[in-house]
């Protein structure tokens, strides 16, 4: 022991250079202990700190007669919360089992006098111990049991999750082990013969048989554990750790002590080791012994032995008692470095016992490294004696146990100078900051990568101060705002906002100063002056700063818009379908009761030029109606061969009528025949005359050409090998700028104050429906010219005229079964097929059509032509009543007629059984036309 080894000379030196490496090097009784950020975290958490306890541990805690909750613990936790100056929550537990699970999982809290273990080092940060006490077997009087190896084989209980289970499951596998609920229930069980015997604290074991009265049990022997109590906090509480460990540093081992002589009538040096007493009382022996040897020198000399023995026995007592209190290693070395002495603390961190390393120099059993680079480094003695100051190493090294265990330790060396100030040894002091250290690196590292992340982060984040200036940004932020991070520093945060939005800013900010976080999404000013839409989403932190999340919703919020728009645009594309279908009837009577009076007036009537104006005016309208189906539903195109030049100039004489444009036509003489739906490609060239004709606000011309092209498998257009009718449209106005040209096809995109941005978009939309392409060149100033490709059969406009051998207006003998729900139209097509000769039969439904057709069938007078409305409300339709007129005659030759052209039946109307399509409103020409067709294929097929 340390006691053998230290001269009596050294004990006063010693004790001395003790408490000036504690109160020089360790710091330990600084007025001011906590840090800045520890007195912030007390500030921050003040009554909302739980202490675990509650469960019945006596003499350490326990419930009292009157109810009250005391004990050698409960008296711990009073000198901690006095040293923290702030009071813990209880929360109290039934069973310490309880406990443990408790704090496994929670935080926020600490334990007040439990041993550390490896398991519970999982979760939980320790003190120093400041109890130790050792584990003693308890077994009735007369049993036979006295050391440990006795308990092979015997029947052993233990309260549930102590520490001492631990240690017996490594030294004693083979033990048979019962758990306990708490130490009264084991004594209790030992007292009936339930158990052999209990592996109990020393203390409680006293304690209980005392104050129990179980009469019949005794404490046999040492266990070989020495329990050592500590106070511990949540691994998930660093700070709350670190102030636990100042607060129990603060506690002097003289209230210690008297702690110890309150509740168990004696101090802690009861619970000294065997070896440690018989050391004592062998010195006391021989001092006694030298006494008797000089009693006959003079009084004198007598009464000062006796008096210095007295001071001697005094000090080392002293000195012993507080080393051995100490929680951290103490060695004690001379001036050359060679061990004198070392505190059981000591022993454990470096491995080797004292009896091994006294005498031996320092550097044998103290080996240290640099904790980064795994260099070694030499011990501080031979610095200490040459510069007689404390040395401290700042970075805390490694130091290697002899049994290969690490532990990061902080360290002190100190001198121990005579009366004369010679150096005559070094104290050295340290402790094992392992887990703190982790704890705290891991901070670093956390706040190392969090800093990364923040900076990574693809949203901008900041941080305001409490007068909600700006503090620290993000890259992201930077780029977000356009302003550096320099411009942004010490902005208010309302300065990137619109006025508008100031004061909904402030209460938002005042909501998360009181509630931790709110969210507002205001238009933010871009430093270029745009005004863009962010989700800015606020919080408080450290009760002094505010971290705010800035993310840009400008697209979303555009996207947003787009979709409203769009919903809206489909309510009126539903509305306008019914309007233009209920529309097109009503045209549909115009139209042929136009014709028919054309038909009875003669030409050079005066009202016929009026007649015919009229019929223009209503092809017109027919295109307007044409145009609204296409964009409000855009449909599938009904294509037709259709003659692209005629279509030009119907269109370009309707758009740049009573204007100052000039066009100027040039076409390909044998240009090919366009295979398009005529309604949607006469909106597409209305939509580019329009914009010519707004493009020359002055006036000037618009040149159109019409030319075929045959396009290859290596062509650049993107374009299906075939043949086109190329259009060429260019104009002579403004132009459009260069960065425009890539967005002019956008939906909504217009550099017009009153345009909506959908022309183009639509023109774009029905030429990819028709698998064609569009594509424009501009030169600012000089003027734009758009380009289109039709697909086209190589059939000249010239050769396109009706099927040979039929006169269009002679329908003799010729049936027809004419459905539709208008009865307005049935009078107007019986008045057209009468009037060429046909014999028309007219119902308003597609059941009366099926039964109709069925009846001439069979009579063996079936009907030529049957033209079926594709939608009857209330009843049968055209789709339904061909499907099923085809079922009775597969030969039947049916024609689609509707109102609504955006109907996929018309674009597809073969695919439902019909030969012809007719879209409303159509002409008189156009009803022979469709019906010539027919029947001049029934010809040819009659011939062949």
């Amino acid at each position: 022991m340390l006691t053998k080894s230290l001269p009596l000379k050294s004990f006063f030196p010693v004790l001395l250079g003790l408490f000036l490496i504690l109160l020089n090097g360790c710091g330990r009784l600084s007025p001011q202990i906590f840090t800045s950020e520890e007195l912030q975290w007390l500030a921050a958490h003040t009554g909302t700190v739980e202490v675990l306890f509650g469960y019945e541990a006596p003499p350490n805690a326990y419930h009292d007669t009157d109810g009250s909750y005391k004990g050698l613990l409960v008296d711990f936790l009073s000198l901690i919360e006095k040293n923290i100056g702030t009071s813990f929550i209880f929360h109290n537990f039934a069973e310490w089992d309880e406990l443990i699970e408790y704090s496994k999982i929670h935080h926020n809290f600490i334990i007040v006098g439990i041993a550390p273990t490896r398991e519970r080092q999982q979760y939980l940060s320790f003190t120093d111990p400041f109890i130790k006490v050792p584990y003693v077997i308890v077994s009735q009087r007369s049993s036979a049991i006295e050391h440990t190896t006795d308990l092979q084989g015997k029947r052993i209980c233990t309260v549930a999750n102590y520490a001492i289970n631990d240690f017996l499951a490594e030294k004693f596998p083979d033990f048979h082990i019962s758990q306990v609920a708490d130490n009264r229930v084991g004594l209790q069980g030992v007292s009936a013969g339930i158990y052999d015997a209990m592996v109990i604290n020393q203390m409680y074991a006293s304690f209980l048989i005392e104050n129990q009265g179980i009469s019949n049990l005794k404490i046999t022997g040492e266990s070989g554990y020495l329990n050592r109590l500590s106070a511990a906090a949540s691994l998930q509480d660093p700070i709350l750790s670190a102030i636990l460990e100042k607060a129990v540093d603060q506690i002097p081992p003289r209230i210690t002590r008297q702690l110890y002589q309150k509740w168990l009538g004696h101090s802690e040096n009861r619970f000294v080791s065997r070896t440690l007493l018989t050391a004592l009382l062998g010195v006391i022996l021989c001092i006694t012994t030298l006494l008797a040897i000089f009693w006959g020198w003079n009084i004198s000399l007598k009464k000062n032995v006796r008096q210095r023995t007295r001071d001697i026995l005094q000090s080392r007592k002293n000195y012993i008692t507080t080393l051995n209190s100490i929680g951290d290693g103490v060695i004690a070395t001379d001036a050359k470095g060679i061990i004198t002495g070392m505190n059981p603390v000591a022993e454990r961190l470096i491995g080797c016992s004292m009896e091994k390393a006294l005498h031996k120099p320092l550097a044998a059993v103290f080996k240290i490294i640099d904790t980064t680079t795994r260099e070694p480094l030499d011990n501080p003695v031979a610095e200490v004696v040459t510069t007689s100051n404390t040395i401290n190493h700042p970075h805390h090294p490694t130091l290697l146990s002899s049994d290969g265990t690490e532990y990061i330790i902080d360290d002190s060396a100190a001198p121990i100078k005579d009366e004369q100030g010679n150096i005559f040894g070094v104290i050295l002091v340290f402790r094992n900051i392992t887990s703190r250290y982790r704890i705290q690196q891991k901070l670093r590292e956390n706040e190392h990568q969090l800093a990364q992340y923040i900076a990574k982060a693809p949203i901008g984040v900041a941080v305001l101060n409490l007068r909600h200036q700006f503090i620290h940004v993000n890259k992201k932020m930077s780029e977000f705002s356009g302003f550096t991070e320099d411009e942004l520093l010490h902005k208010e945060l309302k300065e990137l906002l619109i006025h508008s939005y100031h004061d909904e800013l402030s209460q938002k900010l005042t909501k998360a100063l009181q509630s931790g976080s709110s969210k507002i999404t205001p238009e933010f000013i871009h430093k270029n002056g745009s005004r863009l839409f962010s989700s800015i989403e606020i919080g408080f932190i450290n009760n002094d700063k505010y971290l705010i999340f800035f993310n840009d919703i400008h697209q979303q919020k555009l996207a947003e818009e787009e979709l409203l728009k769009m919903n809206k645009l489909r309510s009126i594309g539903t509305l306008a379908g019914g309007i233009a279908h209920d529309f097109n009837n009503i045209l549909m009577g115009l139209f042929g009761n136009i014709e028919i009076a054309k038909e009875l007036t003669d030409q050079d009537h005066q009202a016929y030029e009026y007649l015919d104006r009229a019929g223009r005016s209503l092809t017109r309208a027919t295109r307007l109606t044409q145009q609204l189906l296409t964009f409000s539903k855009g449909g599938e195109p009904v294509k037709e061969h259709t003659q692209l030049l005629t279509l030009v100039k119907e269109t370009i004489n309707f758009d740049l009528a009573g204007s100052n444009v000039l066009p100027e036509i040039q076409a390909a003489p044998d240009l090919w025949l366009a295979n398009v739906d005529k309604g949607q490609i006469g909106q597409v060239l209305s939509n580019l005359f329009l914009n010519a004709k707004q493009a020359m606000p002055g006036g000037g011309h618009i040149e159109i050409k019409l030319n075929n092209v045959a396009v290859d498998q290596n062509s650049s257009l993107p374009l299906q090998a075939g043949d086109y009718v190329c259009v060429t449209l260019a104009d002579s106005g403004t132009g459009i700028e260069s960065k425009h040209l890539q967005r002019i096809f956008d939906p909504y995109f217009t550099t017009k104050q009153t345009g909506s941005g959908l022309g183009l978009a639509s023109t774009y939309s029905i030429m990819v429906k028709h698998k064609g392409h569009i594509q424009v060149d501009s030169i600012q100033g000089q003027g734009t010219t758009f380009t289109l490709y039709l697909p086209a059969i190589r059939k000249s406009t010239a050769s396109q005229s009706a099927p040979a051998n039929i006169v269009l207006n002679d329908l003799t003998n010729c049936r027809i079964l004419i459905m539709d729900d208008e009865k307005e139209i049935l009078k107007l097509t019986r008045k057209m097929g009468e009037k060429s000769g046909a014999q028309i039969t007219t119902v308003v439904r597609g059941e009366e059509a099926i039964y109709e057709y069925q009846a001439a069938l069979t009579s063996g007078n079936p009907y030529d032509v049957t033209i079926l409305d594709l939608t009857v409300p209330g009843a049968m339709g055209g789709q339904e009543a061909a499907a099923r007129i085809k079922e009775i005659d597969p030969k039947a030759q049916l024609i689609v007629s509707s109102g609504y052209a955006e109907d996929p039946v018309l674009a597809h109307y073969k695919e439902f059984g019909f030969s012809e399509v007719l879209s409303k409103p159509y002409t008189k020409i156009a009803f022979l036309q469709a019906i010539a067709k027919i029947i001049a294929r029934q010809v040819t097929l009659n011939k062949n």
